[in-house]
């Protein structure tokens, strides 16, 4: 039986608290990357970020894990394709992508996978392509309940990360960190830690 992704239960709520806003340092990212660019929006959630890079005029790939969170995505954008998939099953070739979106996702996949994920993503760029993480700042795993849904919990596991360990992780399969900051949450409702924001460049 397949497991239930715990955001289909809190999508309306996340919509709700979180929703109509792109990520911070979206919009450097897209200053780096060229006109018509192809982009992988990976973990999508409400679609705010694709909608973001849409209007940039770029070519975007969205996909999220979560039926309840691309429902939400769909209606705010019903002409773009929305594909449920999991980001550790991408299969993209080589070189599709020119950058790659993913935003408070990796933080919820263990840290040995991760580095398949981000070696996985890494092929997928175009040389000199970018990728962007937004990232929980802090150190090891935390289990976080919330009462998003009144009708039941919802455990997330979190990874968190410092800088210097993102940066390992990203050196070690060939990406190079131009850009990094951290910043305050954007709402009490959010986990009260720091954020990490880093673009890395695919090196040769």
């Amino acid at each position: 039986m397949e497991k239930e992704n715990p955001y289909d239960s809190v999508a309306e709520w996340y919509e709700k608290n979180f929703g109509g806003r792109e990520n911070r340092y979206l919009g450097k990212f897209a200053g780096l990357l060229p006109r018509k660019a192809r982009v992988l929006d990976a973990g999508c959630g409400v679609g705010d970020d694709t909608k973001f890079l849409l209007e940039k005029g770029f070519k975007v790939v969205s996909i999220d894990s979560s039926k309840s969170m691309l429902t939400i995505a769909r209606e705010k954008l019903p002409r773009h394709e929305f594909l449920l998939m999991d980001m550790r099953k991408l299969d993209y070739p080589a070189e599709s992508f020119d950058g790659v979106v993913s935003a408070f996702t990796l933080h919820h996949v263990g840290k040995k996978e991760a580095l398949g994920l981000v070696r996985k993503l890494r092929r997928m760029l175009k040389t000199d392509g970018i990728i962007y993480l937004a990232l929980q700042e802090g150190k090891g795993k935390i289990k976080r309940t919330v009462n998003w849904n009144p009708k039941h919990e919802n455990i997330f596991w979190v990874n968190m990360y410092t800088l210097q360990e993102i940066k390992r992780l990203l050196n070690s399969v060939g990406l190079t960190i131009i850009f990094k900051t951290k910043a305050n949450p954007i709402s009490k409702k959010a986990m009260q830690n720091k954020k990490l924001y880093v673009i890395a460049r695919k090196v040769k």
